[in-house]
């Protein structure tokens, strides 16, 4: 019976954590409806949605695998097992990487602002790309530069090949980014041009987006997502309290 035990409480934890989940989605959904976009230059210190272009340090950077320019860009990489082995596990998580530029300048016909981009979450489409083993092992130094974790791992066994999810953000397209903007303190041996700052807040608890959605979709995503996580919250409390009672009558 003990077991019993054990999975009432791995629901109950599942309740809890889902719920959790539903209520920062709506409490995120309920920030991005209620801000209005600002200039760079205009924006006030705290949550700020603008409206721009994601600028690279430096010319010529493409994705991994599709071989497209961007400004910048992240992937994860999957072993595809042999068809028996996929049938009982699946696909294996190999690593994930992303373009160098922890920061990126973001410009608007005001000015430029930098944006923390390797904390934000990216609202972009997925792109995925199927490496048939032979081809991935022949370029398996370069892959093992983009994913230093293969290195360790024995490549033979994916014999169905290799999956690559890429998102990116090309040049010149326009994006909308939410965030906390900061002005930080003058610098002169600062290289970066810009004295203000998009990043996370912790505060204002003010998540980093980057998205191409326009904000209003955005944020009727995050409701329908704290929906779905507050019914799988919900349910989950509910069947643990069912196997409690049924526990403690018997």
């Amino acid at each position: 019976m003990s077991w019993i035990w054990v999975l009432d409480a791995l629901l109950l934890m599942l309740g809890v954590l889902a719920l959790r989940a539903a209520w920062g989605c709506v409490t995120q959904s309920r920030l991005i409806r209620s801000l209005k976009k600002s200039s760079i230059a205009g924006a006030a210190e705290g949550p700020s949605l603008v409206e721009g272009t994601l600028v690279p340090w430096e010319e010529g950077i493409e994705t991994p695998e599709g071989g497209m320019p961007c400004a910048y860009w992240r992937a994860q990489l999957d072993g595809r097992r042999a068809s028996r082995a996929r049938q009982r596990g699946g696909l294996d998580h190999l690593g994930e990487a992303a373009s160098e530029a922890s920061l990126l300048r973001l410009r608007d016909a005001s000015g430029e602002c930098l944006v923390a981009v390797s904390e934000a979450e990216l609202q972009v489409p997925d792109k995925t790309y199927i490496i048939p083993p032979a081809r991935f092992m022949a370029e398996q130094s370069r892959w093992q530069a983009i994913f230093p974790r293969i290195e360790a791992l024995d490549l033979r066994m994916f014999t169905d090949g290799f999956r690559v999810v890429e998102q990116s953000i090309p040049p010149d397209t326009p994006v909308f980014v939410i965030g906390s903007m900061q002005d930080l303190p003058a610098d002169a041996s600062r290289k970066h041009p810009s004295g203000r700052l998009l990043r996370r807040g912790t505060a204002d608890l003010c998540e980093l987006v980057i998205s191409i959605v326009p904000p209003n979709q955005l944020g009727n995503r995050l409701f329908l997502k704290s929906l779905l996580y507050a019914v799988v919250g919900l349910a989950s409390l509910v069947t643990s309290l069912a196997l409690a009672l049924g526990m403690l009558v018997m």
